[in-house]
C-alpha cells in the first residue's frame, strides 16, 4: 500500500482521487467570500468605533415649538440647575430674564417688533454675523464673538433675542439653545423661584418694603402694585424710585411757591436716604436709583431745580 507521501501531487482542475470533480474556481470563490466577509467585519467594526467616546457629538436638536406672538415668550431651561438671577418686565411686549449655570449665562430679551431694526443694528455693532438657524419655528439671525453667541428672531409682534455667554463654539451655543423650552404663563411663573415678586402679591410686598422709609402725606403703597412679575431687586428699585418721585413733586411745588418750610421737610428725609432699609437692600444688589436719589437730595439741600432727575427716577413711567 502506498503511503500518502507517494500520492502524486494534485493539480488545479484535475479530479481528486476518491472524490467528486471540484473546479479550481469554486475554491477560489469561497476563499474570496470568506476574505470579503472578514474585511466587512473589520470595516463595520471600525465604523462602530467612530460612534465611541472620541467621536463628535450629534448636532443638538433645537426646539421648534412656537412662542407667543404678542407677549413674553415664556422661555425657560429644561435643566433644573439653571437659576434665574434677573427678571424685569416693562409691559406685555418688553422684558428681560437672565439665567445662569456653571459660568454660562442665558439672557432672553423681548421687544415690540417695531424696534427690531434698532435692536439688531446695536447688536451687530458688537458681534459678527454667522449662518442663521431655525428655532421655535422661526428663522433666526445669529451673531457671535469669542465668548458670546446670540439668536434673534421675530414671532408675530414680538422681537426676541437669546444671548448665551460663556460659549466658544457654535456647537456649544446650540447645545445650550436645545435646553430651552416654551412654557405656559402659569408654568413659567412657577419656575421662577422665590426671588421674584409675583404681580398678585406686588402691592403687599411694596407695603412691606416701605417699612422704615419716610413717605409724603397721601402716598399710597397700593399704587405700586405691578401688573407683571419682577425680580425683587428690580421691583425694589421701582418702589424706591416712586418714593423719590413723590418727594420730588412736593419739593418742586414748594420751590415754585418759595415755601422754605416745606422744602426743609423734604430735605430732612432725603438727606438720610442711605439709611433707609430698602435703599440698603437695593444698593447691595445692583446699581439702581441709589445714585439718582443722591443727586436729587443734593439739589434739594442746595434748593436747586431737580426736575431734570424725573426721568432717572422713572417718574413718568
Amino acid at each position: 500500500m502506498s503511503s500518502p507521501h507517494d500520492e502524486r501531487p494534485h493539480r488545479w482542475g484535475e479530479d481528486r482521487p476518491g472524490g467528486s470533480r471540484r473546479w479550481w474556481w469554486a475554491g477560489a470563490v469561497a476563499a474570496v467570500a470568506v476574505a470579503a466577509g472578514a474585511l466587512l467585519v473589520v470595516i463595520v467594526g471600525r465604523q462602530d468605533d467612530t460612534a465611541g467616546p472620541g467621536a463628535p457629538a450629534a448636532a443638538a436638536e433645537l426646539p421648534q415649538h412656537a412662542v407667543a406672538g404678542d407677549e413674553n415668550p415664556h422661555l425657560f431651561m429644561k435643566d433644573a440647575r439653571w437659576r434665574l438671577t434677573s427678571l424685569s418686565q416693562e409691559d406685555r411686549r418688553s422684558g428681560n430674564q437672565v439665567l445662569t449655570l456653571e459660568g454660562r449665562t442665558v439672557s432672553v430679551s423681548w421687544y415690540p417688533s417695531t424696534v427690531e431694526d434698532l435692536v439688531m443694528s446695536s447688536h451687530r455693532a458688537d458681534l459678527r454675523e454667522e449662518e442663521p438657524l431655525t428655532i421655535f419655528g422661526q428663522r433666526a439671525t445669529v451673531l457671535a464673538d469669542a465668548l458670546t453667541h446670540e439668536a434673534l428672531f421675530t414671532s408675530g409682534t414680538v422681537f426676541t433675542t437669546v444671548r448665551v455667554q460663556g460659549v466658544r463654539t457654535r456647537d456649544e451655543f446650540t447645545t445650550v439653545l436645545s435646553d430651552l423650552t416654551v412654557l405656559t404663563p402659569e408654568q413659567w411663573e412657577e419656575s421662577l423661584g422665590e426671588q421674584v415678586v409675583p404681580s398678585a402679591r406686588s402691592g403687599a410686598v411694596a407695603k412691606d418694603m416701605l417699612r422704615g422709609v419716610p413717605v409724603p402725606d397721601g402716598f399710597d403703597p397700593a399704587d405700586l402694585a405691578s401688573e407683571f412679575t419682577q425680580d425683587r431687586s428690580y421691583f425694589g428699585t421701582h418702589v424706591l424710585g416712586s418714593v423719590g418721585c413723590a418727594w420730588l413733586d412736593v419739593y418742586t411745588r414748594a420751590r415754585a411757591d418759595d415755601d422754605e418750610k416745606t422744602m426743609a421737610e423734604v430735605d430732612e428725609p432725603l438727606s438720610g436716604h442711605r439709611n433707609w432699609p430698602l435703599q440698603q437692600e437695593v444698593s447691595a444688589g445692583v446699581e439702581s436709583s441709589a445714585s439718582d436719589l443722591l443727586l436729587v437730595s443734593g439739589k434739594v439741600a442746595t434748593r436747586q431745580d431737580a426736575t431734570e432727575y424725573r426721568d432717572l427716577l422713572g417718574c413718568d413711567r
